[in-house]
C-alpha cells in the first residue's frame, strides 16, 4: 500500500489508469471501500466515527470533491477525509481494483 501524508488545506489529485479489453464502462472511487461521488461525502460524526455522509458534499466549510472521467480531486482536503483511496473499474467481462493509497491528513 501506498501512503501519501499532506496538510489540511491542500489539494490533491488521483488519476486512475485503466487498460482492458473491452473498455471500461464504469470507474467509481473508493474511499476506505466506500464508493464516493460529487454527491455523497464523509466527515466524522459527532459521535467521533468517520464515515457518516453528508449529503451537501462538504467536509467542513471550504472542502470540495470533483469525480470526473477517470479522475478525483480533493481541494482543500480536511482531516476527516483521510483513510484509504482506490478506484475500482468495470466492464463486461468484470472488475477490477487498484491498489490502495493511505491519505494522511495533518492538521493546520
Amino acid at each position: 500500500m501506498l501512503s501519501e501524508r499532506l496538510r489540511e488545506g491542500t489539494d490533491i489529485y488521483f488519476e486512475c489508469l485503466v487498460d482492458g479489453q473491452p473498455e471500461a464502462r464504469e470507474v467509481t472511487w473508493l474511499h476506505n471501500e466506500r464508493p464516493i461521488n460529487e454527491t455523497n461525502w464523509w466527515q466524522a460524526s459527532e459521535s467521533g466515527r468517520a464515515g457518516s455522509s453528508l449529503a451537501s458534499g462538504q467536509v467542513g466549510a471550504s472542502a470540495r470533491i470533483i469525480v470526473s472521467n477517470n479522475s478525483l480531486v480533493l481541494q482543500r482536503v480536511a482531516p476527516e477525509q483521510a483513510g484509504q483511496y482506490a478506484c475500482m473499474a468495470s466492464n463486461s467481462e468484470g472488475v477490477g481494483l487498484s491498489n490502495r493509497l493511505e491519505l494522511r491528513v495533518m492538521r493546520k
